[in-house]
C-alpha cells in the first residue's frame, strides 16, 4: 500500500513524488518500511537504466545523518558523544550507513528529527524538479558519488549541489535548534 501510493503520485506528479519519497523517508528508515520500494527500484533500473525515485530518498537521508552527526561531533563537549558521533559520520560518509547517527543520535536526542526531514523535503524538492537520477544501486556515501555520473548530461552536477542543499539545510537546523549539550546532555 505504501509503495503504490508513493507510485501513483510518483506517476502523476513527478516532482512531488520524489518530494515526498525524501520528505518521508526519515519515517520510512525509522520503521523498515523502505525496503517496500525496493522492487520499485530494481525495476526502474531494469527497465530505465536508472532511478529516479528511491535512491534519491535514500541519497536524501543518508546526507541529512551525515550532517546530524557532524554538528554533534562538532559542538559537544562530551568525549564519549563526540567519539560516537564521529564514527556515525564516517559511517555515512565512507559506507552509507546511517543506522549509527538514526538510532544512536537522531532518535535519541529527538531534537535533530525536525532538521532531518526539512533537509530531506529541500533536497527533494530540488532533486524532483532537476529530474536527477541515480545510475548504480549502491549505498548513497561520498565515495560512491559515481553513481550519479550521465554522460549524456549533467545529472552528477545537478545531484552534487541538491546533496549540498540537504547537507547544509540540515547542518545550519541542527546546529541552531537541534542539538544543545545543554538541554540534550544536561550539562
Amino acid at each position: 500500500l505504501i509503495a503504490n501510493a508513493m507510485l501513483v503520485i510518483y506517476n502523476k506528479y513527478a516532482v512531488l513524488g520524489v518530494f515526498a519519497i525524501c520528505f518521508l523517508m526519515p519515517l520510512f528508515i525509522w520503521t523498515g518500511s523502505h525496503w517496500v520500494f525496493m522492487p520499485v527500484a530494481l525495476s526502474n533500473m531494469t527497465n530505465l537504466g536508472f532511478d529516479p525515485f528511491l535512491w534519491l530518498g535514500f541519497t536524501a537521508w543518508n546526507f541529512s545523518q551525515l550532517a546530524v552527526s557532524t554538528v554533534i561531533m562538532l559542538k559537544t563537549k562530551d568525549k564519549d558523544l563526540k567519539q560516537i558521533a564521529g564514527s556515525a559520520a564516517f559511517s555515512i560518509a565512507t559506507a552509507g550507513i546511517s543506522e549509527p547517527c538514526a538510532y544512536g543520535l537522531t532518535l535519541k536526542y529527538k531534537r535533530p528529527i525536525i532538521p532531518s526531514f526539512i533537509g530531506c523535503a529541500v533536497g527533494g524538492l530540488f532533486f524532483g524538479i532537476f529530474k536527477v537520477k541515480v545510475f548504480q544501486m549502491i549505498n548513497v556515501s561520498l565515495l560512491s558519488l559515481p553513481q550519479f555520473l550521465d554522460p549524456a548530461g549533467n545529472n552528477f552536477m545537478l545531484a552534487i549541489i541538491g546533496i549540498v542543499l540537504v547537507f547544509t539545510v540540515t547542518f545550519v537546523l541542527t546546529w541552531f535548534f537541534g542539538f544543545d549539550d545543554k538541554k540534550d546532555l544536561g550539562k
